[in-house]
């Protein structure tokens, strides 16, 4: 029972809670705008179709940004918190470019997209976790 409560309290089950919350608001608001501006009845030459899909995947842009920016903040924060803060803020405020140099650089120093280093028997081949 008290890792249960252990879990409850931890910011990690904050910010779950956080992301269970964004993924119903997603899937609230894409209901809303398929309901007002259908993707399959695509006017393309209609500017409140065309913003209101165009503001949705901003939403969906920043939401990947800001789940890859989390992964990148708690591997990167056993090394150095500020080093953490900054993939974050790169990929929340910079995007893709970030988020993709991010990936570029776990695979080469890791080996792996893994969230744990996995020695010998994951990764690349001929490649080893730093540790």
């Amino acid at each position: 029972m008290g890792a249960f409560t252990r879990l409850l309290d931890s910011r990690h089950y904050q910010l779950a809670i956080c992301f269970a919350v964004f993924i119903a608001y997603y899937l609230v608001k894409l209901h809303a705008l398929q309901q007002a501006h259908p993707l399959a009845d695509a006017d393309k030459h209609s500017s409140p179709w065309s913003y209101a899909w165009l503001r949705f995947a901003a939403l969906e842009n920043y939401a990947t940004s800001c789940t890859l920016g989390a992964v990148a903040y708690y591997t990167e924060s056993r090394r150095s918190r500020a080093r953490a803060a900054l993939w974050l803020a790169a990929c929340v405020l910079l995007g893709a470019p970030c988020c993709c140099l991010f990936v570029a650089l776990r695979l080469r120093d890791h080996g792996t997209l893994g969230l744990e280093d996995r020695g010998d028997s994951g990764g690349l081949p001929g490649r080893r976790p730093s540790k």
